[in-house]
């Protein structure tokens, strides 16, 4: 049995909330909350009251002094209020060793993550307005605890020159903004990277490279994505067939991350210069 606590003030659709608190909570798991107020029609903690309610998950509300809460909400028999002078640190301090802390990430306040881990780096914490996508402390999300020592030189990022912003909107908010710090961007938040990104999109676009007339080969297609089985004497090269097994793999095990995200990027990217190259 373990104790979850839903933080943050985040949006996000209820199909993704109610299915990542449906993975997330356990037979026999409880919640805790923190009252922000009465929730707003068709919000991200709206949904999580629903799933409290329809699954009668126990669930403890945290609230400060002379917050009102209302009678129906203290009626429902899985659920406890309890008073308590930081509503906040309580429901982190509830969670326990097996328990998470599931977070509604907020882009207009960054500093709720950075509450969370000030309060304790050891939580496992899960994006709930993500699919549940793990969030690590880091530069982006808390400050160190102490002055930082000298690291060495970070490697230079293989994702492309540019995005475009459909597919930084896909992207979750943790590469995006790992996305931004290689490319330089003032801004610490999704909406403010992508906002960045557009501005230079509009001033440089990417030339595409010299056509090929060479006959094209015969192919073979692994999940949409199209790789010649021969090539001609002149463009062949040693890694291959390396790097359609390496391809494969990739695709099957349908990694997450930073790194995941840009791969599958650049896979379809070159999956487009592939199929313009064939002339498809």
């Amino acid at each position: 049995m373990a104790t979850h606590a839903v933080i943050g003030t985040g949006t996000a659709p209820s199909k993704v909330i109610m299915d990542g608190l449906a993975e997330a909570v356990e037979d026999g798991d409880t919640l805790s909350l923190v009252w922000t107020g009465a929730p707003e029609e068709g919000s991200a903690i709206e949904s999580v009251y629903a799933f409290v309610k329809d699954s009668e998950t126990p669930t403890t509300v945290y609230h400060e002094d002379g917050q009102n809460i209302p009678q129906a909400l203290r009626s429902w028999d899985n659920v406890s209020v309890v008073k308590t002078r930081q509503p906040f640190a309580s429901a982190l301090d509830s969670v326990s060793d097996d328990g998470v802390v599931l977070f509604l990430w907020n882009d207009d306040k960054p500093d709720e993550i950075h509450g969370v881990f000030d309060h304790s780096e050891s939580y496992n914490v899960m994006e709930l307005s993500n699919g549940l996508c793990p969030i690590i402390p880091g530069d982006d999300t808390a400050p160190p605890a102490s002055p930082p020592t000298p690291e060495p030189e970070p490697r230079k990022s293989k994702a492309p020159k540019l995005l475009s912003i459909d597919e930084l909107q896909v992207m979750t908010a943790v590469a995006v903004k790992q996305y931004g710090q290689d490319m330089g961007c003032e801004s610490k938040t999704k909406s403010g990277i992508i906002e960045e990104i557009a501005a230079r999109l509009e001033t440089e676009v990417p030339s595409p490279p010299e056509s090929v007339t060479e006959e094209p080969a015969p192919v073979v297609k692994v999940d949409n994505v199209s790789f010649p089985t021969t090539k001609p004497e002149s463009t062949a090269s040693d890694w291959d067939e390396e790097l359609i097994d390496l391809t494969k793999d990739f695709l099957n095990q349908r990694q997450t991350g930073f790194e995941a995200d840009m791969a599958h990027l650049a896979l379809g990217q070159a999956r487009l210069w592939m199929l313009k190259a064939l002339n498809r």
